[in-house]
């Protein structure tokens, strides 16, 4: 029973012991964006038919850019939509919004 609580013991001790983790000082390469080829026949595309789905389709002349915004951040999340379609929708919107 001794030898049991002992070795019990050291596994906790060990398993409990702070682990070093390596410090990176600088970074040597910077991580470069992922290039998006903007198609805004797709965009168009996934507007009006994911849009469309749950309420009438507004049109983009609605509001500016910066108009839709609030509304690009709140839906593209809720259509499910992956990067690439996100930014061709949100370019599409762009090109057609309100000048």
């Amino acid at each position: 029973m001794k030898k049991l609580s002992l070795i019990l013991l050291i596994v906790i001790g060990a398993a409990c012991t702070k682990k070093t983790m390596p410090t990176i000082e600088r970074r040597t390469d910077e991580p470069t964006a992922p290039v998006v080829e903007i198609n805004l026949a797709a965009g168009e595309k996934l507007f009006t038919t994911r849009c469309a789905r749950c309420h009438d389709l507004p049109k983009t002349t609605k509001y500016n850019f910066e108009g839709w915004q609030p509304y690009l951040s709140t839906m593209i999340p809720r259509a499910n939509l992956s990067g690439v379609d996100a930014a061709n929708v949100r370019a599409y919107v762009k090109e057609n919004a309100k000048k």
